[in-house]
């Protein structure tokens, strides 16, 4: 049985990925469609109700195909530009373990997630971003020092 991911499907239609998970959600049985690795499958018989369904014409295997090797990393969605924050550690630590005070050259201050803040000494230069989940926190990006030894000021 050949399937296709119901993103580069929505993608060979013109269609959002939100269109196609409602359609999905709506209109389609469990048996024309099946979770594989966190992706969604389609079935060509759900790919062609699909088409029929907002009036478009049912892209063929090849297009699909096309459309599949064009964006192959990340299900078929380009990831979004993220900027890289630097900065330092500042004092004090915080009670958590995992985290630590951040400033960067503006002088605003972030929490940013460790992996053990007992390895960060103050004045450590740092590499940020936004957490993906949380709000006001953010995830480290540097590589975490393991020398616990290193002298603390």
């Amino acid at each position: 049985m050949t399937t296709f991911s119901e993103t580069i499907v929505a993608r060979a239609l013109g269609l959002t990925r939100g269109d196609a998970r409602e359609f999905r959600q709506l209109h389609l049985a469990f048996g024309d469609w099946k979770k594989k690795r966190g992706e969604v499958l389609l079935t060509l018989d759900a790919i062609d109700r699909f088409a029929r369904f907002y009036n478009l014409k049912t892209p063929t295997i090849d297009e699909l195909e096309k459309f599949a090797t064009e964006g192959s990393s990340n299900n078929g969605e380009q990831p979004p530009e993220k900027k890289i924050w630097h900065g330092r550690i500042v004092p004090p630590k915080p009670l958590n373990p995992r985290l630590v005070f951040v400033e960067d050259e503006n002088g605003e201050r972030y929490v940013v997630e460790v992996g053990r803040n007992a390895t960060f000494c103050f004045d450590d230069h740092i590499e940020f971003v936004p957490h993906e989940t949380q709000t006001g926190i953010w995830s480290c990006l540097s590589p975490i020092p393991r020398d616990t030894r290193r002298v603390r000021q």
